[in-house]
């Protein structure tokens, strides 16, 4: 099946927010509020969907509700991106509700991450759509935006133009595990949910692909889990590369320890892999992060210290 591309984003096109896993609301209200604001200064539109704050336990509403909402802003010719409010939990429960075909067949940009990984990997693997795996509407969109991230969002959506990350200008500095160089499908996020999605009929193929990983409250010895599924399952032995984002609030058993000992689980799971793996990527549940082209074609090169795309994720009519 051919990639699909979505048409890039202009000034004044109408984007839609859905909430397909957990609802913006409580302590995630103003945020939600500011992140519309957000939208609204840089120039576009914003269609919200009808279900957006609803409460259903943990969810923004029942599966078919949170699906609907989604269903109808891909069916809808107006929208030209659809924005995740949060992640949380859920997503998972409306991948079998999805219009896999209507994605296919009238591309958009879909934007969002941790708990929205199920979702675009989906979207990858049913219909071979381009995702962006970047910041949400009430999380990391408001006026204290940081420029990296704002820069990296933007530049992605709105220009054709290849990007390409270069180690030695982030100011934190990247860990290299593994040297060497790699080219692939840029395929991933979430690292628990893609351990939870293994084995069903929503996860694509990630071989000869570059796997990217970030997570958030994980304990280590779940993350040393989760790495010990993908082994077992055989996808480390598949991909090319490995780019790992940050992992935040994952508790060691030894505070601190906490480095060495995340550094100790992924040498014990790549060390004979044979390929680049580079770690402390600004990407994940951080205030500064890249925006990822889900399905996008990247070279990794830690020689060189760049990752890059290597073709267009975005139809430029």
């Amino acid at each position: 099946m051919k990639l699909v591309l979505p048409p890039k984003l202009k000034q004044g096109d109408l984007i839609g927010v859905v909430s397909p896993a957990s609802p913006p609301n409580n302590e995630k209200k103003q945020g939600y509020k500011n992140g519309l604001t957000y939208l609204y200064n840089k120039g576009y539109r914003v269609l919200e969907g009808r279900f957006v704050h609803n409460q259903d336990g943990y969810l923004a509403g029942t599966d078919e509700q949170r699906s609907f909402d989604f269903n109808f802003m891909l069916n809808n010719p107006e929208i030209k991106a659809i924005f995740c409010s949060r992640g949380g939990y859920g997503t998972p429960r409306i991948l079998e509700k999805i219009d896999y075909r209507a994605a296919r067949k009238s591309p958009k940009i879909i934007v969002g991450y941790s708990d929205i990984t199920a979702l675009q990997l989906a979207l990858y693997y049913r219909s071979r759509l381009v995702t962006f795996s970047g910041p949400m509407v009430a999380i990391d969109l408001n006026e204290q935006i940081h420029y990296f991230t704002d820069q990296a969002l933007w530049n992605m959506l709105t220009k054709p133009s290849l990007f390409k990350l270069e180690f030695n200008e982030l100011d934190d500095p990247v860990k290299i595990y593994t040297g060497g160089s790699a080219e692939g499908r840029l395929l991933g996020g979430c690292l628990s949910v893609i351990s939870a999605m293994l084995g069903t009929n929503y996860l694509p193929r990630f071989k000869k692909s570059v796997l990217f990983l970030e997570d958030v409250g994980e304990d280590l010895y779940k993350i040393d889990r989760y790495f010990a599924h993908l082994y077992y399952f055989g996808i480390l032995k598949q991909i090319k590369g490995l780019v790992l984002g940050q992992f935040v609030n994952c508790s060691a058993f030894s505070q601190n320890n906490a480095a060495a000992e995340f550094d100790q689980i992924i040498s014990k799971y790549t060390k004979d892999l044979g390929i680049p793996v580079v770690g402390n990527i600004p990407y994940g549940h951080s205030k500064i992060k890249m925006t990822f082209p889900v399905g996008g074609k990247v070279k990794l090169d830690t020689i060189t210290g760049t990752l890059e795309l290597t073709e267009p994720v975005i139809n430029e009519k």
